[in-house]
């Protein structure tokens, strides 16, 4: 991409959720998740820290989208 430009959220939605691939992809890292949790038994804690790091990521990008969506509506009621 050049430089100073902007990337729409369709774009990013279409290389995403509209790509057949994607979804492949994330049935497998679920899947491959789900397979190391049920083989590997770690000490309770060690689970409560994973699922806490991966909670804030989450939360982030949540927080991200629901200011982008605010951003949406302020400029589309001008």
């Amino acid at each position: 991409m050049p430089p100073n430009s902007a990337v729409d959220y369709r774009l990013i939605t279409r290389l995403t959720t509209d790509d057949p691939f994607w979804w492949v992809a994330l049935a497998g890292c679920l899947a491959i998740g789900y397979v190391v949790t049920r083989i590997w038994t770690g000490p309770l804690g060690v689970w409560i820290g994973l699922a806490i790091t991966g909670l804030i990521p989450a939360g982030f990008l949540a927080l991200f989208i629901a200011l982008l969506m605010k951003l949406k509506q302020v400029s589309a009621a001008r």
